[in-house]
């Protein structure tokens, strides 16, 4: 809004026994040397001397009524301090004056604000015009839960996860690391120690954050005696001293397993450490089972070796990242088809999936 615009104009010098009139748009006149005018256009000074000589000058005047929408916008959010910035958007203002809840007022270009209701803001432009903005505040400052695990041990060759959560309905996540690691996903994975840091974000924008400190672990393979024999089988077979080999592959239908279960199987003084899951029908879980007797190559083994197992070494997904893929994904159709029935079946009610039947044609 401009209310009566004007612009003052006056001479710099006029003879002090000069008559003077000032003519202008609009039928405007004055004998007054000095004038204040609000309409634009054309305004003629004359200046007549006792001797009755005249001279004029002519000054163009533009009178700027222009402004643009003031948008008030959410300039910061501190929830922890129960507080947004209000500010304008873009900032042309010259005089800002804000009005709100319980009696506020400010004419600071950035006010705080901590009451819910509608703030006003009177913008003047550096032409004296003014126009309004408005900014309804709801007053949630309501900081949405973390769950993260604080700390984890990065261990050789490991691709670590780590998962941050919230119980808070409509949070998104992110994560920032070492190295300009970034993520906007809940489960990231990583090889690179450092400190790490979840970020949740609720819908009211509100954030609360948790480090996880990843600590690089322990060379499992770093201690004296430890050997890597890459295609020399025979040196490792023909070896007199007491040794622990690791060799696959995890199920014992392939790799250089069989050359060594041939050789060790029937040892009563060997042992034979099973540290991934066997599926079922395969060597490895007939092993499991307890059959004493095997063929390996078309070879019948007698088993006399000690068997243990330790199932903590899959690198499989589990049940819970399985199902937080399934969620992100959102595929149109999920065919569970690598595992053993019951836990199949669990896992495809979960992520509304299907097991399929052999030879049954699935139309999707």
């Amino acid at each position: 809004m401009c209310d009566q615009p004007s612009i003052d104009i006056n001479p710099i010098f006029i003879p002090s026994d000069a008559n003077i009139i000032w003519a202008g748009p609009g039928g405007f006149n004055t004998v007054q040397p000095n004038i204040s005018v609000s309409i634009p256009g054309d305004y003629t000074l004359n200046v007549t001397n006792q001797a009755g000589c005249t001279t004029s000058r002519t000054v163009d005047i533009g009178i700027d009524t222009s402004t643009f929408p003031v948008n008030v916008v959410n300039m910061g959010k501190n929830c922890q301090n129960s507080y947004i910035t209000l500010g304008n958007d873009p900032e042309l203002l010259s005089l800002w004056q804000w009005n709100g809840p319980n009696g506020f007022s400010s004419n600071y270009y950035r006010p705080n604000v901590t009451d819910p209701g509608i703030y006003i803001l009177t913008g003047t432009y550096s032409n004296g015009c003014t126009r309004l903005g408005t900014f309804f505040f709801d007053g949630d400052f309501s900081i949405p839960d973390i769950s993260i695990s604080p700390r984890d041990t990065l261990n050789c060759n490991e691709l670590l996860s780590m998962t941050v959560s919230s119980l808070t309905a409509g949070a998104s996540y992110s994560w920032s690391g070492p190295l300009g690691f970034s993520s906007a996903q809940s489960t990231v994975q990583t090889n690179q120690e450092g400190v790490y840091t979840g970020i949740v974000t609720a819908p009211n924008g509100c954030q609360n954050s948790a480090p996880v400190i990843v600590d690089k672990g322990d060379d499992i393979f770093d201690f004296k005696g430890f050997k890597m024999v890459k295609g020399e089988t025979d040196e490792v077979l023909n070896a007199s001293m007491p040794k622990i080999i690791l060799a696959g592959s995890g199920m014992f239908e392939g790799g250089k397993i069989g050359i060594y279960l041939k050789k060790y199987l029937s040892n009563p003084l060997a042992t034979l450490l099973i540290v991934s899951f066997q599926v079922d029908g395969s060597l490895g879980r007939k092993i499991i089972n307890g059959e004493r007797k095997i063929k390996v190559d078309n070879k019948e083994i007698e088993i006399n070796a000690k068997i243990s197992t330790i199932f903590s070494f899959s690198s499989h997904s589990d049940h819970g990242m399985l199902f937080d893929w399934a969620v992100k994904a959102n595929p149109k159709k999920i065919f569970v088809v690598h595992g053993e029935e019951p836990a199949s079946q669990f896992l495809a009610e979960s992520i509304n999936g299907v097991v399929p039947d052999y030879n049954t044609l699935y139309n999707f």
